[in-house]
């Protein structure tokens, strides 16, 4: 009995990304897992046009189905891309953010869920003020870059930190001429040298990332004691920069995985999901561009994050000072180096912002307000809350 033909899925992409390549390792896992489907490459090429004067796609009658790993050219909208990748007569899938459009599934990484967790560990770093580094050229997806922006400064609000954004006119893609137009970029120098220290910064990717610490280094700032960096991706420049980056590691394998997937059952007469299929971040991978230097750092830190942990809970510095086994003193003048404040008012600072956010988002009653941030008594926490803000807790929720 004659084999039947293997259907094919297609692949179109930069295969010089970094990200391509593990694009590619999922999707080859699927494919080893079910043998009836094979790979074929379609390599991106800067310059495709997706208008409707343009050459159809190359895939067009070779292909039983696509994944797209590419975003948008200059110029082109995504009505006009949609319509381009349709002329390829074959079910797509793309894999990126950088433009979406309602009849293109997709599965990609949770970019939320990445700002979310970025800020949060920049936080349990003891930083003074944090900040999102990304480039005009995701401007691209101006909505995606804004929801970006804001889930990185809302989580840091919730958190009770200060937060900012610096937009690059530059993307840096590892190029020399690309690191000498960053060294000049006037709001990446106004955010490191006016920012109160200790800084943490959280970069869209490793190479932003490389080349914020190649500037610190260049304007004399200690990292990770005066800034600490965190980029996104994992990609190998993160392990081969010196210092090393600390980096989000997103999961582009599973993405590949799941893409082809994805593909199959549309190709077996699945129909189209109405929403993304998102991964969240697998870990935070932590180098010298956020490791600890010294024991101070150690101390401090673990001190931090307990008190961040726990804070709400009712703990008082003495506990603090127990549970590490630290004299008071040091504990005391590690909090005044590193945040400006005691560990007295850095407990009372969670505990107030904890207060605040429960107040203006739910409608909890005071009552059971005051037990969630460590209040037994309902008085004194009226007391606390009119000293720190001027306003009670009921007139504080009415304002908001």
């Amino acid at each position: 009995m004659a084999q039947s033909a293997k259907r094919t899925i297609g692949f179109c992409a930069l295969i010089s990304m970094e990200i391509s390549r593990r694009w590619i390792d999922g999707i080859l896992r699927y494919l080893e897992e079910n043998p009836t489907l094979a790979l074929r490459d379609y390599g991106f090429v800067d310059g495709f046009g997706m208008d409707s004067l343009a050459a159809p796609p190359p895939w067009k009658g070779k292909a039983d189905a696509m994944i797209l790993g590419f975003g948008l050219g200059e110029g082109d909208t995504p009505d006009q891309a949609m319509q381009w990748i349709e002329r390829g007569g074959a079910p797509a899938v793309s894999l990126v953010w950088e433009w979406r459009h309602e009849r293109l599934p997709m599965v990609t990484t949770d970019r939320d869920a990445v700002m979310v967790d970025a800020a949060a560990y920049l936080r349990d770093l003891g930083v003074n003020h944090m900040a999102l580094v990304y480039d005009a050229q995701d401007l691209i997806d101006t909505a995606g870059i804004q929801r970006d922006s804001s889930a990185f400064l809302r989580r840091a609000a919730e958190l009770g930190e200060d937060a900012s954004e610096c937009v690059l006119a530059v993307r840096p893609d590892g190029s020399v001429a690309d690191f000498e137009k960053i060294r000049h970029e006037e709001e990446l120098l106004r955010l490191l040298q006016d920012s109160p220290k200790p800084l943490g910064i959280f970069c869209i990717t490793d190479l932003h990332a490389r080349a914020v610490c190649s500037l610190c280094e260049e304007l004399g700032y200690a990292i990770p004691k005066d800034v600490a960096i965190l980029g996104c991706g994992d990609l190998s420049i993160a392990r081969r920069h010196s210092p090393t980056i600390s980096s989000v590691r997103t999961s582009p394998e599973a993405v590949g995985y799941e893409a082809a997937k994805l593909l199959h059952e549309l190709l077996e007469g699945g129909s189209l999901p109405s929403v993304p299929l998102l991964f969240g971040p697998d870990e935070i991978v932590e180098r010298e561009s956020t490791g600890i230097s010294d024991g101070a750092d150690d101390d401090f830190r673990r001190a931090f994050a307990f008190i961040h942990r726990n804070a709400c809970e009712g703990i008082t510095v003495a506990e603090v000072v127990r549970h590490f086994a630290i004299s008071r003193r040091r504990l005391e003048l590690l909090f005044r180096e590193r945040r400006g404040r005691s560990p007295r008012q850095e407990i009372q600072e969670v505990r107030l912002t904890k207060a605040k956010r429960l107040l203006r988002d739910t409608s909890l009653s005071i009552m059971r307000v005051a037990e969630l941030t460590g209040f037994n008594d309902h008085a004194r926490f009226t007391t606390f809350f009119r000293e720190k803000t001027g306003a009670t807790p009921t007139a504080y929720r009415q304002q908001s």
